[in-house]
């Protein structure tokens, strides 16, 4: 699911829930960040992609007042860019939308003094091509099987209007990269419908 030309900035958002436990708001971000951006060799103008996975420590809420340390992972499923400005473009709306996800109180849940949160399982950042280079980076996340207790709620239209001004703040940058700006985001909703603005 690639460029479809409708946007500057297309962001696509998967609805099935991955556990991100206490890692949430800006230090979920910098993790993403430090992920992504460690793997992708901008010499080589690409990233990893396939089964190679990074994974990062948080807790998990497993039974009432009890917690336990787990794992949430994140995998580069396709990506392509044509220079380091866009590449850190695509990785920074990445780290942002994943950021806004735990902003949002129905997508957390107090258990004893931590604030646990989910995310949407994909997260697919489509742009224009530039240079005859194509740009898009597609990730997927999960967590531990035992680790998702059904307390709090993932909603992601929900979400959305902390999504978009996640993108937003990309603004200037994508305009002076695209000469212009425009941004769409999508929940995915069984495999193809979606809400969007």
């Amino acid at each position: 699911m690639h460029y479809h030309g409708i946007a500057i900035a297309e962001v696509w958002i998967g609805q099935s829930p991955v556990n991100v436990g206490d890692v949430t708001g800006s230090a979920l971000y910098g993790t993403i960040w430090k992920m992504l951006y460690a793997d992708c060799a901008f010499k080589r103008r690409g990233c990893s992609k396939g089964p190679r996975e990074y994974a990062f420590d948080t807790h998990y809420a497993f039974e009432s007042f009890f917690i336990k340390k787990g794992q949430t992972r994140i995998k580069i499923e396709d990506v392509q860019f044509p220079n380091k400005q866009i590449g850190k473009l695509l990785i920074g709306i990445v780290a942002g939308v994943l950021e806004a996800t735990t902003l949002n109180d129905a997508s957390c849940w107090k258990q004893q003094t931590s604030s646990l949160c989910h995310v949407g399982d994909i997260v697919r950042v489509n742009m224009p091509q530039k240079d005859s280079k194509k740009s898009y980076l597609h990730v997927r996340l999960s967590g531990d099987p035992d680790g998702f207790a059904e307390k709090g709620l993932y909603r992601c239209c929900e979400t959305r209007s902390l999504v978009d001004t996640a993108v937003d703040k990309y603004k200037d940058e994508l305009t002076s990269v695209y000469f212009g700006f425009r941004r769409e985001v999508r929940c995915i909703i069984n495999g193809w419908e979606s809400c969007q603005g």
